[in-house]
């Protein structure tokens, strides 16, 4: 069974978390949910066909949280039979970009995407900064490859538009990837001559199909694109499930031993006397190899270290989120790990996750902690 996430290294640089990637079909939902279980995942970026409702059931039974993101719709032309249209801004000099030009095409992207929402924008764990920081990355990288033309509008010497592609001799495919008009350039007609300048260049080298893609709201785009002969093909759900299971930046770790007698003053105070928490026979024919702790157990510990220990004297517990996914064996040890999702201040709201483990390295428990600090 081949694995579906892999690491995507340019995320996990941007955001200083490990962030994984992976297209998952439909019967590959459960397979994914391990997967992230299994990894020291932090965000996972997963796309599925959309309207399928599968993965986001899986992943509501598995406890990770998820956030859907985006929508997106593909379109596609058949370039063998179709005739490019001549360009409406005659005066444009539509050229391949040269290095020279990094300068004002990062500028240019930078005025283009600032406001833009794509799936990143929509998870508050990811910083705006970075992710226009990216697409300008993204952008620049379409210089230095060969198999994925840049392309550059001018006006009277001045770069107003940029289209960037990819293409596939081999398969006969090309793409187009990003596109951006300078916004004082825009409502003008430059980006369906953008989209029928590289119309007319793949064709005329001799690829059979082109793509386009972008978000479902994107409304603008898509009418210039039906309005240029692309028919849409496909749709896709993005989802982010912000796990935090790496182990970067632990602000906090400990041990902790789950004792029967504490246990059974549990027991005793919140009137759960299951007989799996008390009888170890009991315990034994449910499955267990002994007796566990109730999992707010768990929860109290996690209590107690957000009050004591990080971020200490003065927080506030606004919302816990808990994930329980294996037992804690009574009087066998366990770690406790605990990181700051969000930036740690001296006080304000903070995000922390804390993770508990058991002897042999197992994730039984996951508690997200929104905090306020007061001091």
């Amino acid at each position: 069974m081949n694995p579906i996430l892999k690491t995507s290294e340019t995320d996990s640089l941007r955001f200083g978390i490990e962030v994984f990637r992976g297209y998952v079909q439909c019967d590959q939902v459960q397979q994914v949910v391990t997967e992230i279980k299994s990894s020291a995942c932090d965000l996972a970026i997963l796309r599925t066909p959309a309207g399928e409702g599968l993965l986001a059931v899986a992943l509501q039974k598995s406890g990770l949280p998820f956030l859907q993101c985006d929508t997106l719709v593909y379109y596609e032309i058949d370039l063998e039979s179709f005739t490019p249209k001549p360009l409406r801004n005659q005066e444009l000099v539509m050229r391949r970009a040269k290095p020279e030009d990094r300068n004002r095409l990062l500028k240019l992207i930078e005025e283009t995407f600032s406001g833009y929402r794509s799936h990143y924008n929509n998870n508050p764990l990811l910083d705006s900064a970075a992710i226009l920081e990216g697409y300008k990355e993204w952008g620049a990288s379409f210089l230095d490859a060969s198999d994925r033309p840049l392309w550059v509008a001018e006006r009277d010497g001045i770069i107003i538009a940029f289209a960037a592609c990819a293409a596939n001799k081999a398969s006969g495919e090309s793409e187009g990837v990003l596109y951006g008009v300078a916004p004082e350039a825009s409502g003008g007609g430059i980006y369906g001559d953008l989209i029928r300048r590289t119309q007319a260049s793949f064709k005329s080298e001799g690829y059979a199909r082109m793509t386009v893609s972008t978000q479902i709201w994107n409304y603008a785009v898509q009418k210039v694109w039906v309005r240029e002969g692309f028919v849409m093909s496909r749709a896709v759900d993005t989802f982010h499930v912000n796990a935090m299971l790496s182990s970067r930046h632990i602000a906090h770790s400990c041990m902790k031993t789950f004792s029967n007698r504490e246990v059974q003053a549990f027991a005793e105070l919140s009137g759960d006397s299951n007989p799996i928490h008390i009888s170890p026979s009991a315990a034994q024919a449910a499955g267990f190899p002994s007796t566990i702790a109730h999992g707010v157990l768990g929860a109290g510990e996690v209590s107690r270290i957000l009050g004591m220990d990080e971020p200490g004297n003065g927080t506030i517990l606004k919302h816990l989120n808990l994930s329980f996914l294996k037992p804690l064996i009574v009087d066998e040890p366990h770690r406790i790990d605990t990181r700051y999702v969000s930036e740690k201040r001296l006080s304000g709201s903070m995000k922390l996750i804390s993770r508990i483990f058991d002897a042999s390295n197992a994730l039984c428990m996951i508690a997200r902690a929104d905090v306020v600090v007061r001091r």
